[in-house]
C-alpha cells in the first residue's frame, strides 16, 4: 500500500498572512485544495493523512466535500508537531498503527506547493528501486560557500541540487529512521524529510522536478499568487 502525508501544519510566518499560507484562497480554493485533488486522484495512492491544526479540519472537509473532491481516501488527520519532521513523524506513527509496514510506502508533500502536477506524482510514484526517491531541479547560479561575511570557497554546481516534494519512502525503514533521530535533531537539525532518510543509510534515488512546483513560502510568493490569479494557465 501507498499513503500520502499532506503536511498543512505550518503557521507560515515568513508569508506575513492572517492565516497560515496553506489556507489562502487562490482562483476560488484554499491551497491545500490543489495537492489534495492530485493525491487523491492518483490511483497509486491508497490512504492520506492530513497534517493540520484541529481548528482547520472541519473546513478543510467542507473544501473538499464542495468541490466536489471525493473524501474517501482520507484515512486521519494527524496533529502537527513542533518542528516540521516532528510534524511527518506523527502521521507516521499513525500509518504503523493502520498497518503499515516494511512492504508499503509513504509519500510525503507540503500543502504549501499547489502546483504538483500529475506528470511530477506518477514519475515520483514510479521510482520505486530505491528506499527512497527526491524530486529536484537543478541549480542555476553560480554557487559560493560564505565564511566569517567572506567567499569561502565556489562549489561545483552540478554536484548540487535543490529538492522539491513530494519525496517517497519505503515505510518501515523510513518509520524506523525518524524514530532513530534524537530530540534535538527531530526538533532543530532536520531540515528535509530525505534527511533522516540519508543519515540512516537509505539509498534515495533522484527524479526531475518541476521549476514550476515552487513552494509559497514568502510574502513574495504570495504577492506572486495575486498576480497570478486571473491568469488561464497552470491550476
Amino acid at each position: 500500500m501507498t499513503a500520502a502525508i499532506l503536511l498543512a501544519g505550518g503557521r507560515g510566518k515568513r508569508a506575513g498572512c492572517d492565516i497560515p499560507k496553506q489556507y489562502i484562497v487562490f482562483r476560488g480554493h484554499m491551497l491545500i485544495f490543489y495537492s489534495y485533488r492530485i493525491l487523491s486522484e492518483n490511483k497509486s495512492i491508497d490512504d492520506i493523512i492530513v497534517a493540520a491544526e484541529p481548528a482547520w479540519r472541519d473546513r478543510i472537509i467542507s473544501e473538499l466535500i464542495l468541490s466536489g473532491i471525493n473524501t474517501d481516501k482520507l484515512l486521519a488527520f494527524s496533529d502537527p508537531g513542533r518542528s516540521r519532521q516532528e510534524t511527518v513523524k506523527l502521521a507516521l506513527e499513525i500509518l504503523s498503527d493502520r498497518g503499515y509496514g516494511q512492504k508499503d510506502f509513504c509519500l510525503i508533500h507540503d500543502s504549501a506547493r499547489p502546483f504538483l502536477t500529475k506528470t511530477l506524482l506518477n514519475r515520483v510514484l514510479s521510482c520505486r528501486g530505491y528506499d527512497g526517491v527526491m524530486p529536484y531541479i537543478s541549480v542555476k547560479d553560480t554557487v559560493y560557500k560564505k565564511g566569517n561575511g567572506m567567499i569561502d570557497c565556489l562549489m561545483n554546481r552540478d554536484e548540487i541540487v535543490s529538492g522539491q516534494t513530494p519525496e517517497m519512502f519505503r515505510f518501515g525503514k523510513y518509520l524506523a529512521a525518524n524514530r532513530a533521530l534524537s530530540e534535538d535533531e527531530l526538533l532543530y537539525k532536520v531540515r528535509g524529510s530525505s534527511e533522516p532518510a540519508v543519515k540512516s543509510g537509505m539509498k534515495i534515488g533522484l527524479v526531475s522536478g518541476d521549476e514550476k512546483n515552487i513552494k509559497i513560502t514568502t510574502a513574495e510568493d504570495i504577492m506572486m499568487l495575486k498576480l497570478m490569479e486571473n491568469e488561464k494557465d497552470g491550476l
